[in-house]
């Protein structure tokens, strides 16, 4: 269509991993020259915390 830039928005539901709609995704938008500009990471405070290990959003794409 002729547009120089375009964003694009993906929320995740999961901390510490994808869904495979997710990751097709991410691999599509990156095959198509995207570049990862932000990424957000939120928290909420439960009850009965627990240690997560996180890894950064390019892992899922290794996959």
């Amino acid at each position: 269509m002729g547009f120089r830039r375009m964003f694009v928005v993906r929320v995740l539901r999961a901390l510490t991993k994808v869904n495979e709609s997710d990751r097709v995704a991410l691999s599509f938008y990156m095959g198509c020259g995207g570049k990862l500009l932000r990424e957000y990471r939120g928290f909420r405070r439960k009850a009965k915390p627990r240690k997560l290990d996180i890894p950064p959003i390019k892992e899922f794409l290794s996959g």
